[in-house]
């Protein structure tokens, strides 16, 4: 939305978006991070959202939690230099019960997740739990695309892994998870048709 930075339904707009996220209803809070999401263009805004957003992160409603995630990822677009703020609610959410949630968090850290060796277990291991889980066949039904399960995931999965690889090096438990995952993927199943079904 093009407005010039002293238009009054530019004001108008964000006071309703921030209206939105605050409420109790859950279906005006979701209208309220899908206006955020499409409508806010301008970095100078965001710094009244981010915080309104990451508190939705915590929400009951599994939708909000995953549209809250995939708000953050547009806000990031916007001004990247927000990523140091949001990643570790991004990263919190990995332990999240829902799946869906769970996948969107390890797509945005795919994106964005720069090596830190610091924070490098309290990544690795979930998102290898992630995976035990996909090779379990234990994701719901909707994760499963042509006989496969969690293709897209699986890929961002080795997207995040790539970013430790020193970590992955330096660690023997880490390493032979890593080894084990990669050497799967390299196996019978992970045919030239199936990555063609996935791409």
């Amino acid at each position: 939305v093009l407005l010039p930075p002293d238009s009054e339904f530019r004001l108008l707009l964000t006071n309703c978006i921030m209206r939105e996220l605050a409420t109790n209803s859950i279906p005006c809070v979701l209208t309220g991070l899908v206006a955020a999401c499409n409508l806010i263009c301008d970095s100078s805004i965001l710094s009244l959202l981010v915080e309104k957003v990451m508190k939705l992160l915590s929400s009951k409603s599994h939708l909000v939690r995953t549209k809250a995630l995939i708000t953050l990822d547009r806000f990031c677009q916007i001004s990247p230099s927000l990523w140091l703020e949001v990643e570790s609610s991004v990263i919190g959410r990995l332990s999240d019960d829902d799946p869906s949630v769970v996948s969107t968090a390890i797509q945005i850290l795919a994106k964005y997740l720069s090596c830190n060796p610091e924070r490098g277990l309290l990544i690795l291991d979930p998102v290898l739990h992630v995976q035990k889980q996909i090779d379990e066949n234990r994701l719901p039904a909707e994760f499963t695309y042509r006989g496969m399960t969690g293709p897209w995931i699986q890929v961002h999965i080795l997207r995040v892994l790539a970013k430790f690889d020193q970590l992955v090096e330096s660690s023997d438990s880490v390493r032979t998870s890593v080894s084990a995952v990669i050497e799967k993927h390299l196996e019978e199943e992970f045919t030239k048709e199936a990555m063609n079904q996935i791409l």
